[in-house]
């Protein structure tokens, strides 16, 4: 994971944060800020990144992804 945020990093791609389930800590949230919707299609034609992706695609279960999330605006 480490060298996927960091590819898609120096890049210029995005902006990755990742948390950790506090009472369980082998659950992990992943939030990509994509700097635009160029951006996110380089990254998926990047070689460094899909060889990340190819790597990872071993390692991890990925149990949910949502493409795009709206901001929720409380008053």
């Amino acid at each position: 994971m480490r060298a996927l945020i960091g590819a898609l990093s120096a890049g210029g791609y995005s902006r990755d944060l990742l948390y950790r389930d506090a009472k369980s800590h082998n659950e992990y949230i992943l939030l990509r800020y994509w700097k635009s919707e160029e951006s996110r299609r380089a990254a998926l034609e990047d070689p460094e990144v899909l060889r990340c992706w190819a790597k990872l695609s071993h390692e991890i279960r990925t149990l949910k992804i949502y493409e795009t999330l709206e901001e929720v605006v409380t008053p």
